[in-house]
């Protein structure tokens, strides 16, 4: 898959867990970790330009493209607080560095489960259509 599509699901993923803070206003670190990788999860299956290259992909390499780019995100939320443009208690510190790691944590297993979910629902959904 090209560059240009992962910049792709990127962006969609920063999109819509920036559009999802503002609406949901996430109390701390933690609750935007689960947040960004449910989000990152659910782009990466089903957005337009970016389902199709990732689907057909080994289970180990989609593991690893979903680490690399939880990584990035959650990066890009720890400067975005540094900035001022979200606010849910990420400082610009050590201590903020550890949260970062909690974010990313937390993000990678919010991300798994709703794989899990999403995978078995669409089984499910299979099933019903045949």
């Amino acid at each position: 898959m090209s560059i240009a599509r992962w910049i792709l699901a990127i962006v969609y993923a920063l999109l819509f867990t920036y559009a999802l803070v503002y609406a949901l206003e996430p109390g701390s670190s933690i609750e935007l970790g689960v947040l960004a990788g449910s989000v990152l999860t659910l782009v990466l299956a089903y957005a337009p330009g970016v389902a199709g290259y990732y689907d057909p992909l080994p289970a180990s390499l989609k593991q690893t493209i979903f680490i690399v780019m939880m990584v990035f995100v959650s990066v890009v939320i720890f400067i975005a607080g540094c900035f001022g443009e979200i606010d849910v208690g990420i400082l610009c510190s050590l201590s903020g560095a550890l949260d970062l790691l909690m974010l990313l944590l937390l993000g990678i297993i919010g991300g798994q489960g709703v794989y899990l979910a999403n995978r078995h629902i669409a089984a499910e959904a299979r099933k019903q259509l045949k």
